[in-house]
């Protein structure tokens, strides 16, 4: 029977006794192994710890926070642990806010058995794999169509004879050093998204297409990128972060594809008065 391990953060040790009593007995496959932390900074120690924590139950009333302000504090790691809150008859508001937030669910310290603690852990557990493994999958769709669009059937070879070499084949270690960059402005796209902070993406994404155009880059190599930055960060991880990478992704891709054309438009007129004062001063 393998043991999951819950992480319970509560600064209550009667709460803790509780709980511990309450999963002493594993139940459909599942044995628990009960971690508690009075803080939500000794529980944020916790989770960069070994074992990996399994399953987080929060309460909603810690030292510093109180309701939906410690669903906040704890952030994004809704996304990386399925979380199951703990409220008093009168924060059931706050539990259904904090359910759109992300946590999985909710559970009324004054009802708590045995048997509703293990169903709510199993559910949580199961119901957030799921969804990963959904997400994961999605998350190499986007990959194969990028791919798949980007793609203009021509051979390295064909394309090395009329000029169109890749640009991870012409200058590897500027495509390397790109596909890195590009890969920073997108996880600052997710964290600027959440946390409304300001990550000048879109300078970043101008200052990357003006390189790439000195390079002579198509937008096929912005798409090669586009990609290669995604199978980097990897299809691990939260469902929701997942889901959040894909979408802001598509939109950086439009966008740098848009800088990289208004490059070129901007040399194309450069250019051309250059040849119009030469041919007024013939």
């Amino acid at each position: 029977m393998p043991t999951l391990a819950v992480l319970a953060i509560d600064d209550e040790d009667v709460q803790h006794m509780l709980l511990s009593r309450l999963l002493r007995d594993g139940s459909d496959g599942y044995s628990y192994s009960l971690v508690s932390c009075a803080t939500m900074e000794a529980a944020f120690d916790r989770m960069d710890a070994e074992p990996p924590v399994g399953v987080v139950l929060l309460d909603l009333g810690l030292p510093g926070s109180q309701g939906i302000e410690t669903v906040s504090r704890f952030g994004d790691r809704i996304r990386i642990y399925p979380t199951i809150i703990l409220t008093g008859n009168a924060d059931q508001d706050v539990a259904r806010r904090a359910l759109h937030m992300g946590v999985e669910d909710y559970l009324d310290k004054g009802d708590l058995t045995a048997e509703i603690l293990q169903r709510s852990i199993r559910y949580s557990v199961e119901r957030f794999s799921l969804k990963r493994d959904l997400e994961r999958a999605r998350y190499e769709r986007e990959i194969a169509f990028t791919e798949e669009v980007g793609s203009d059937g021509s051979s390295p070879v064909s394309s090395q004879l009329y000029g169109q070499r890749a640009l991870r084949l012409a200058v590897p270690s500027a495509f390397e050093q790109l596909v890195t960059a590009y890969a920073e402005v997108v996880g600052d796209a997710i964290e600027q998204r959440a946390f409304h902070v300001d990550h000048r993406l879109s300078d970043r994404l101008r200052s990357m297409a003006d390189t790439m155009g000195r390079l002579l880059a198509k937008p096929r190599d912005v798409v090669e990128i586009h990609t290669e930055a995604l199978r980097m960060q990897g299809s691990g991880g939260a469902p929701e972060k997942m889901r959040a990478r894909v979408e802001e992704s598509r939109y950086l891709l439009l966008e740098l594809i848009g800088n990289l054309c208004s490059y070129y438009r901007r040399q194309s007129v450069g250019a051309s008065g250059i040849n119009d004062e030469r041919a007024a001063g013939r």
